[in-house]
C-alpha cells in the first residue's frame, strides 16, 4: 500500500515537475514559485530536479540572488548541490554579466573535479557578453588542458568575445585572434555555423576592414538569414560603400530573403557617407512602401545631416515639408548650425510660426550666433526672450550677451549682472577682456574696475589675459608694473589660482620679442628658471620663444646654449623647435650646428610630437629644408624615413623637390627619393617636379635610365605632354637638344599618349 502511495507522489510530482519546465520557457519566475507552493502544499517532497528548474528559470533572467536563494533552499530539503545546478548557477552569473563570480563558481567546481563542458562553456559566455576576450582564450585553453573537447557553441562564444575589444575601440588585434580561432575550428573539423561567421564579420567591420568582412561572408557555409547580410552592411555603412551596400541588398533578395528595416537602414547610411543622398531617398521611399518604418522625422534628419551645404539642407526641409513630415528641434539645430545669423533667424521664425517647439537650447545658440556677428541689439532680443521665459542658465545667457557688446555696451552688461545678482567671476573679467576691449587701455579699465570698485581679486587667467593685451603692442612697462603689484601681494600659502603660471611668463618674453627687448627677455626667463618660489617648471613652449627670441638677436651662441639647457631639463623639442631652428637660422653661421643637433634629435628619437605624429613632424619640416638648402639635413630626414618605413604624403613631396633651387645638388639625394616615393601617397604628383630637377640638374643618362626603369616599375600614370614642357622650359635645352639626344628621347617616351 505504501509503495502505491510512493508510486502516485512520483507521478504527481512528475506532472508539477512539467508545469515548472513550462514556466523555464516562458520565463516566468513567479509562477515558478506559485507551482513550487502547490508542490509543498500537496504534501510532496520536491526533488533535485525541481529545484534545478526554479534555479534555471531565475539563471535564464540574469538573477543570480534568486538562483542562489533556491541553491540554499535546495539544501535544506536534504539534497546535495550537483552538476547540472552549479552549472545554472554560473549561468545566472553569465546572464547578470558577473564573470568575477562566474570564475569562482567554476574553480570550485574543478576543485571537486565536477565540471564538464558545460560548465567551461558558460563562463566563456560570461567572457562574451562583456568582451573579454583574453580571459575567453585563457578558458579555452583551460577546457582543453581538462581533457575535453571544445564544440561549436564554445568557439563561437569565444569569438564573440573577441568580436570588439574591452574598451570598445578599434583595433586589429581582436580581429586576428577571432580569425586564428575560426582556424583551429575548421582544424578541429567543426563547421561554423551561419552565427559564427556573422560575429567574424562583425568583428572585422568593426574596425573598418571590409575587405576581411567579405571573405567571411562567402566563406560561410549558408546564407539563410537576413542578419549576415545585415552584418555585412554594417560594414558598408562603416565604409561608407554605397556600391557595395546596393550590391548586397540586391544579393539578399535574390536568396529569396527579404531585407529588413536594418538591412535598408544600414543601405541608406552607405549611400549617403558616399554622397548618393538621392538613391538613399529612393531606398527610405521604397522602405515606406513595404511598411518596414513609419513616415518620420528620424530619416529625414539623417539627409539634412548628409548635407554638405546649407543649400542642400534646405532643399532636404522642403522635401521633407512636402511629403507631410514635421521637422522637430534636431531639424533645426542640423541646418541652423551650417548657416549665417540671418538665415538662421529666418529659419528661427519660419519654425515658431509653423508652431514647431523649439527649446531653451534653441534660444540659447541664437543668441550665441547673434554674439559671434557682434549684434548686440539681436543677443539683446534674445537674452530678454531667455530672461522672461524663465531660463535656467541665464548666467551663461548674460557671457553670450557680453560677448557680443562693444566697451561701453559692456558697461551696462555688467552693472545689469550686479542688479540681478549675477557673479561677477574670472570668467567675467576674462569676457571683458577677449571680446570687449580694443586695446590694452580698455584691459586696463576692466582690471582697475573689478579691483578697486568691486573688491574683485583677479586669479593669474585674468593678469595673463591682461599681459597678452599688452604684449600685441610690446608694453613691456605695463606687464613689469602689474607683475610686481600681482607678486608683492603674494604668498608660498596662496592659493594656486592666484599664482604665475608658465603661461605668464610665456606672454612676458613674446612682448619682450614684440617689443625687440631680448635682453629682458632673458631676465624673465632666468626668474622663471632661478626663483623657485612659483614651483614652475619651464615646457617646450617656453624654450622655443627663447630660441627665437635669441636667433632674432643674431645671438647663436645662446641659441645653442639654450638648446643644450632644454635636454639637460629633460624637455625634449618638437616641430615648432625643429622649425623655428630651421626658419631663423638658415642664414646664419651656425647653420651646420642646427643640422647636426636636428640630427642628434632624430636619431636618438629625443623630440616630443606634441600631439602630432611622427609623420606630420616630418612634412612639416621636409619642405623646409629645400627652401633654406639644407642639403644634409633633407638626407637626414629622408633616410629616417626610409627606415622606419614613415610614408610621406606626395604634396609633401612635391613642395620639397619643387622648392630646390637650381645650384642644390638634387641628385645627390635621388636614390633617397626614389626610395621614399615607393611608400608615399599620390606619388604621381611628385614625378613632374622630379623630372624637371633631373633635366635642370643636368643628370646623367644613366640617372635618366634609372629613372625610367623605376617608373616603369611602379606603374605610374604617364605624366605625358608636361614632362616634355618640363624638358623644354629648363635653361639648358638649347645645349642638350644636340648633344644629349637620349634624354630627349626618355622625355618623349614617357610623353606618348597626351
Amino acid at each position: 500500500m505504501v509503495e502505491g502511495t510512493q508510486g502516485k507522489n512520483s507521478k504527481r510530482l512528475v506532472v508539477y515537475n512539467t508545469h515548472l519546465k513550462a514556466c523555464v520557457k516562458k520565463g516566468d519566475a513567479r509562477a515558478a514559485e506559485k507551482v513550487f507552493a502547490e508542490i509543498v502544499d500537496d504534501g510532496l517532497k520536491p526533488n533535485p530536479k525541481t529545484f534545478g528548474k526554479l534555479i534555471e528559470v531565475y539563471a535564464r533572467a540574469g538573477d543570480p540572488q534568486g538562483a542562489l536563494r533556491w541553491e540554499q533552499k535546495m539544501t535544506e530539503y536534504g539534497h546535495e548541490n550537483n552538476l547540472v545546478t552549479n552549472n545554472e548557477i554560473i549561468s545566472a552569473y553569465a546572464n547578470a554579466n558577473d564573470l568575477k563570480n562566474a570564475e569562482k563558481r567554476l574553480g570550485k567546481m574543478l576543485q571537486n573535479e565536477q565540471a564538464d563542458i558545460v560548465s567551461f562553456s558558460s563562463v566563456i559566455h560570461a567572457c562574451a557578453r562583456v568582451y573579454n576576450g583574453k580571459k575567453a582564450l585563457t578558458w579555452l585553453r583551460s577546457l582543453q588542458d581538462y581533457g575535453l573537447k571544445p564544440d561549436s557553441t564554445v568557439y563561437t562564444s569565444v569569438i564573440q568575445a573577441l568580436k570588439f575589444p574591452k574598451d570598445h575601440r578599434p583595433n586589429s588585434g581582436g580581429l586576428k585572434e577571432a580569425e586564428k580561432i575560426y582556424r583551429e575550428m575548421i582544424a578541429e573539423g567543426i563547421q561554423p555555423s551561419e552565427i559564427t561567421m556573422q560575429l567574424l564579420i562583425t568583428a572585422a567591420t568593426f574596425i573598418g576592414n571590409l575587405e576581411k568582412a567579405e571573405q567571411f561572408f562567402h566563406a560561410s557555409p549558408t546564407h539563410s538569414d537576413t542578419r549576415i547580410f545585415n552584418a555585412l552592411l554594417d560594414g558598408c555603412a562603416k565604409c561608407g560603400d554605397g556600391k557595395k551596400a546596393e550590391k548586397f541588398l540586391r544579393m539578399i533578395k535574390s536568396k529569396g530573403l527579404n531585407p529588413d528595416s536594418s538591412s535598408y537602414s544600414y543601405s541608406i547610411v552607405a549611400h549617403l557617407k558616399d554622397g548618393s543622398a538621392e538613391r538613399a531617398y529612393e531606398l527610405y521611399q521604397e522602405m515606406k512602401e513595404l511598411k518596414k518604418c513609419p513616415n518620420s522625422t528620424k530619416p529625414y534628419n539623417k539627409f539634412i545631416v548628409a548635407a554638405s551645404s546649407y543649400r542642400e539642407k534646405r532643399k532636404w526641409l522642403q522635401r521633407m515639408l512636402s511629403d507631410g513630415v514635421v521637422p522637430n528641434e534636431f531639424t533645426f539645430q542640423s541646418i541652423a548650425k551650417f548657416c549665417g545669423y540671418y538665415e538662421a533667424e529666418e529659419l528661427f521664425e519660419m519654425f515658431s510660426n509653423a508652431e514647431i517647439f523649439l527649446s531653451e537650447k534653441c534660444h540659447m545658440f541664437m543668441l550665441s550666433k547673434a554674439a559671434k556677428v557682434k549684434e548686440y541689439k539681436k543677443a539683446r532680443d534674445w537674452h530678454s526672450r531667455l530672461e522672461n521665459s524663465g531660463a535656467s542658465q541665464l548666467e551663461k545667457s548674460y557671457h553670450l550677451l557680453l560677448m557680443s557688446s562693444d566697451f561701453e555696451e559692456a558697461k551696462s552688461v555688467v552693472e545689469e549682472m550686479r542688479y540681478h545678482g549675477i557673479e561677477l567671476s574670472d570668467s567675467v573679467l576674462t569676457i571683458l577682456h577677449e571680446y570687449c576691449s580694443l586695446d590694452c587701455k580698455d584691459a586696463l579699465f576692466w582690471m582697475y574696475h573689478f579691483m578697486k570698485e568691486l573688491k574683485f581679486r583677479p586669479v593669474a587667467r585674468n593678469y595673463n589675459d591682461l599681459f597678452l593685451m599688452a604684449s600685441r603692442n610690446g608694453d613691456t612697462y605695463t606687464i613689469a608694473e602689474f607683475f610686481k603689484r600681482w607678486t608683492d601681494n603674494l604668498n608660498r600659502n596662496s592659493p594656486k589660482e592666484y599664482q604665475p603660471t608658465e603661461e605668464t611668463f610665456q606672454v612676458m618674453i613674446q612682448a619682450c620679442i614684440n617689443a625687440r627687448d631680448y635682453e629682458k627677455a632673458e631676465q624673465w626667463f632666468s626668474i622663471l628658471m632661478e626663483d623657485f618660489s612659483y614651483s614652475i617648471s619651464p615646457g617646450v613652449a617656453t624654450f622655443n620663444l627663447m630660441i627665437a627670441a635669441m636667433m632674432y638677436s643674431q645671438q647663436t651662441e645662446k641659441v645653442q646654449t639654450i638648446c643644450d639647457l632644454m635636454v639637460d631639463s629633460g624637455i625634449r623639442p618638437n616641430t615648432e623647435t625643429f622649425t623655428t631652428l630651421i626658419t631663423l637660422g638658415h642664414s646664419l653661421n651656425k647653420k651646420s650646428w642646427i643640422e647636426f643637433y636636428i640630427y642628434e634629435c632624430v636619431k636618438e628619437g629625443l623630440f616630443d610630437l606634441d600631439g602630432k605624429s611622427e609623420r606630420d613632424m616630418y612634412e612639416a619640416l621636409l619642405p623646409l629644408t629645400s627652401k633654406f638648402k639644407s642639403i644634409n639635413l633633407a638626407n637626414i630626414i629622408l633616410q629616417n624615413c626610409i627606415d622606419r618605413k614613415i610614408a610621406l604624403s606626395g604634396l609633401c613631396l612635391q613642395q620639397f623637390v619643387s622648392g630646390m633651387p637650381k645650384d642644390l645638388k638634387v641628385l645627390e639625394l635621388s636614390e633617397s627619393i626614389l626610395k621614399i616615393l615607393e611608400i608615399c601617397e599620390s606619388k604621381d604628383i611628385v614625378i613632374v617636379p622630379l623630372m624637371n630637377q633631373y633635366l635642370m640638374n643636368g643628370a646623367s643618362e644613366k640617372q635618366m635610365n634609372t629613372l625610367s626603369k623605376w617608373l616603369e616599375k611602379q606603374n605610374i600614370q604617364k605624366p605625358g605632354g608636361r614632362l616634355l614642357k618640363a624638358y623644354r622650359d629648363s635653361e639648358s635645352f638649347e645645349k642638350r637638344v644636340n648633344k644629349e639626344v637620349s634624354n630627349v628621347f626618355l622625355v618623349k617616351k614617357f610623353a606618348q599618349g597626351e
